[in-house]
C-alpha cells in the first residue's frame, strides 16, 4: 500500500555541505536517483543532476541560494520524495518535506530526513521567528517609546514642559511614526543577523562566518554591559 506524508519545519536552518550529501545519499539509498534545483538572487533556476554538481556551486553573493529543492523518484515512480528549503522570513513553513512511499518506507524516510534536519538548526532559530510586525510586538515598542517618554517628563521641570507645544494627540502621532520605523529597522536587522535559512557553502559558508562572529561580538557586549551596569549598581 501506498502512502503519502507532507509536513514541515518551522524552525530556521542553515544547510552545509555534509547535511546535502547525507539527505542527497539518504535519498539515493532509499528512493531513487536525486536530483535539485535551487532559486538564486538572479532570478535564475538552476538544476542539478548529480551531487558533484551541487557540492561545486560556488553560491556568490549576486547569484546566492535564496530557496533549494532536493527531490528523487524510483524508476517505477513507486517511491518518491521532495525537500524544500526555503529563507522567507515570513513563510511559516521553512522546509516542507513530501514522501510517498510504502507504509514503513515513507516512516523511516521521514524519521532519517528529520534526524538530519535537527543538525541544521541554529542556536538563533527563536530570534529568528520574532515577528517585529506583529500586533504584540508593535504594543510592546509603543510601550517602550511610552515609558521612555515618561521618563524624560520626569525628569523635565514643570515650567519647560508648560513652553513646549506638542499636544497629546501630536505626540500619539510622532509615536506611531517612530513605531512603524523601528519595526522597519529591526525588521531587516533580523533578517541579516538572524536569517530563517541560510545555504553556507560556496562563498555562502564565509559569509555565515562573518555573521557568526557578528552574533558572538553582540553577545560579548551584552553579556559585558550587564556585568557592568550590576557592579555599578553594587557600587553605589
Amino acid at each position: 500500500m501506498k502512502t503519502t506524508i507532507r509536513t514541515r519545519r518551522e524552525h530556521a536552518f542553515v544547510v552545509r555541505l555534509p547535511d546535502l550529501q547525507k539527505l542527497w545519499e539518504l535519498l539515493e539509498d532509499r528512493i531513487g536517483t536525486a536530483e535539485a534545483s535551487a532559486e538564486c538572487s538572479d532570478d535564475i533556476e538552476r538544476k542539478f543532476d548529480a551531487w558533484k554538481e551541487l557540492a561545486s556551486y560556488d553560491n556568490p553573493p549576486a547569484k546566492e541560494i535564496i530557496k533549494l529543492s532536493i527531490s528523487s523518484r524510483s524508476t517505477n515512480w513507486s517511491k518518491s520524495t521532495k525537500v524544500d528549503f526555503s529563507d522567507d522570513q515570513w513563510s511559516k513553513s521553512s522546509i516542507r518535506i513530501l514522501v510517498e512511499a510504502p507504509e514503513q518506507v515513507c516512516s523511516e524516510v521521514k524519521d532519517k530526513i528529520f534526524d538530519i534536519l535537527d543538525g541544521t538548526k541554529p542556536w538563533y532559530s527563536f530570534l529568528a521567528r520574532v515577528d517585529f510586525r506583529s500586533p504584540l510586538s508593535l504594543l510592546s515598542l509603543f510601550l517602550c517609546i511610552l515609558l521612555t517618554y515618561l521618563a524624560v517628563k520626569t525628569h523635565v521641570s514643570l515650567d519647560r514642559l508648560s513652553k513646549t507645544s506638542i499636544t497629546n494627540i501630536e505626540l500619539g502621532i510622532i509615536g506611531g511614526i517612530i513605531i512603524v520605523y523601528v519595526a522597519k529597522g529591526l525588521d531587516k536587522l533580523q533578517s541579516w543577523l538572524f536569517p530563517v535559512g541560510y545555504f553556507a557553502f560556496g562563498q555562502g559558508e564565509h559569509r555565515y562566518e562573518i555573521r557568526e562572529k557578528v552574533h558572538w561580538g553582540i553577545i560579548i557586549t551584552f553579556v559585558v554591559s550587564l556585568v557592568v551596569s550590576m557592579m555599578v549598581s553594587l557600587i553605589w
